[in-house]
């Protein structure tokens, strides 16, 4: 898939560099993986929705309302954070990188970071070890979704969905827009950074408008939560009824 974008931004603290800037393309899995998820959906009986957009522009948000309505949500970098949790990763991390990295029984993001960034060589390693272990552990969710009878439909919160070659693994996109100045407003307050730096993380990811063009839905997440809610209603319902 192509690179990340943030270094895990769910699962640092506000103004640590986040995951997804490492691991959006290891997050989202790219095509290595993508042909063991195609063998699961001639047998699912429910919608896969990918969420794009911009850093800041409110995916979770609309993530959370899918899942209020019935969804399941798979976020791509809680995957990726998981793993680099994994002792077997732990260790493998260990033994290349030394304890500059895994100083103690976890992974230290920033020196991380500071390695796979400063080096495509090392990244390249880093997206073959996490890959497959991504992809099986996506697999896994979306089979046991699809056999729950409580979920509706399941979401895809890749940051790379596109490149990861995820795009046409989903029965519908749905692109999450906001202004400029409304994404640096939010990622200054959230995470601490300058408009400078998410442009910067940006400029790492497809053009947002290349993803817009390739969705199937966009909403638009600069105005209220209830008008949000509405908008997101009305997308799920129709992606529900066209699968059906």
């Amino acid at each position: 898939m192509a690179l990340l974008a943030g270094l895990v931004e769910l699962c640092s603290t506000p103004r640590e560099a986040p995951f997804g800037a490492i691991l959006g393309r290891v997050a989202s899995g790219a095509s290595r993986g993508s042909k063991k998820l195609s063998r699961v959906r001639g047998k699912r009986i429910k919608p896969i929705i990918g969420l794009v957009g911009g850093i800041g522009a409110g995916k979770s948000s609309v993530a959370r309302v899918l899942q209020s309505l019935g969804a399941a949500v798979i976020d791509s970098d809680r995957l990726a954070h998981d793993e680099l949790a994994d002792p077997e990763v732990i260790a493998t991390l260990r033994g290349w990188w030394g304890d500059k990295v895994c100083p103690s029984h976890e992974v230290d993001r920033k020196a991380l970071a500071s390695i796979v960034f400063s080096d495509p060589h090392e990244l390249d390693r880093l997206e073959k070890l996490l890959y497959p272990r991504i992809h099986r552990r996506r697999e896994r969710l979306v089979a046991g979704y699809n056999a729950d009878p409580a979920v509706r439909a399941i979401i895809l919160d890749a940051p790379k969905l596109y490149e990861a070659g995820l795009g046409d693994y989903c029965d519908a996109v749905i692109f999450v827009a906001a202004d400029w100045s409304v994404r640096v407003r939010r990622v200054a307050a959230s995470r601490g950074w300058t408009e400078e730096e998410l442009r910067r993380r940006e400029n790492l990811q497809n053009s947002l408008d290349t993803k817009r063009a390739n969705a199937d839905h966009v909403v638009i997440n600069h105005s209220s939560l209830d008008q949000l809610r509405t908008d997101v209603e009305r997308i799920f319902s129709s992606v529900l009824a066209a699968f059906a």
